[in-house]
């Protein structure tokens, strides 16, 4: 059973904040302990635990039960930056202890269903976050992005195209020119990968889905590389580039940088309703149950 539950929950609206009092109020009145967190984005997050010395060690010695309540996005990009802060971790996880992600849980549910959440009893599977190393060529550490469903390249000023080379381990993949490439877990293959022309990929495997889109050869297809060996990708003098890190964080690319994303050592395991199925879910989210007429 969880000691503790962390609510996170948008400062900014009024129904998220909403939320996490009436959870409060029931957690409190079953004798479980929990914390609210005010956040509304992985820097905001990051600014607060930084400066909360209490709530670390708290993560460090107690099984927690991570429950964000935002959008799919927030909640990504919220969960990838706590490893940052617990040695070994992703999500919520410390050498000790293990903490979950709730997911897919309308709020209405979690509530009717908390007993259950508490007790370890509903469904759940693990998953991969990755981490970029983005590398200037001036700084000695490179600035490290941990992220959840997806990275996206992209032109600032979107009227050009960058050149680029993928490697791969020890062996070049690719060089071309492209105006996006979109490296994606598969948690975020239905996100911007899919719309560029990616395909959907079971969370149960450990994959980056890599979507290139651009002036290319036909043959220069969306491709899937295991996680086993460090992906390279490497930015040649251009226009000034981005990331989109999880849909929710813009983050700036000198030219001639290099990105090198590696697998983080330790999944993220999430909590799912009792009728969860990641297809049936696709069913709805895709619309894949149109019959002909």
């Amino acid at each position: 059973m969880y000691q503790r539950v962390l609510l996170v929950f948008n400062p900014d609206s009024h129904q998220s904040r909403k939320n996490a009092d009436r959870a409060c109020d029931v957690l409190s009145s079953m004798g479980v302990f929990s914390n609210r967190i005010e956040a509304n984005s992985r820097e905001s997050l990051k600014a607060f635990l930084s400066n909360s010395p209490d709530m670390l060690e708290m993560l460090r010695t107690q099984s927690c039960l991570l429950v964000v309540l935002a959008s799919p996005g927030v909640m990504l990009n919220c969960i990838s930056i706590l490893g940052d802060f617990i040695e070994g971790a992703a999500g919520v996880y410390s050498m000790d202890h293990q903490s979950d992600v709730l997911m897919d849980f309308p709020f209405h549910e979690f509530m009717v269903h908390l007993p259950e959440v508490l007790m370890g009893l509903t469904p759940s599977d693990e998953r991969t976050i990755s981490i970029a190393e983005l590398h200037n060529g001036i700084d000695l550490s490179p600035h490290q992005i941990p992220f959840a469903s997806d990275l996206v390249i992209s032109n600032s000023t979107l009227d050009g195209d960058f050149a680029t080379s993928i490697s791969f381990g020890r062996y070049g993949i690719a060089k071309f020119e492209l105006n996006t490439f979109a490296v994606a877990l598969p948690t975020g293959t239905t996100r911007y990968a899919l719309s560029l022309g990616g395909p959907v990929v079971s969370p149960s495997l450990d994959c980056w889905t890599c979507v290139p889109c651009g002036q290319r050869p036909l043959s220069l297809r969306p491709f899937l590389l295991p996680q086993s060996e460090p992906l390279e990708i490497t930015i040649h003098p251009s226009h000034k580039l981005f990331l989109l890190v999880d849909g929710q964080e813009r983050v700036s690319v000198p030219p001639s940088a290099k990105l090198v994303i590696k697998k983080h050592p330790k999944p993220i395991r999430f909590l799912h309703p009792k009728s969860w199925n990641y297809f049936s879910d696709l069913q709805d989210l895709l619309n894949w149950q149109r019959l002909p007429i």
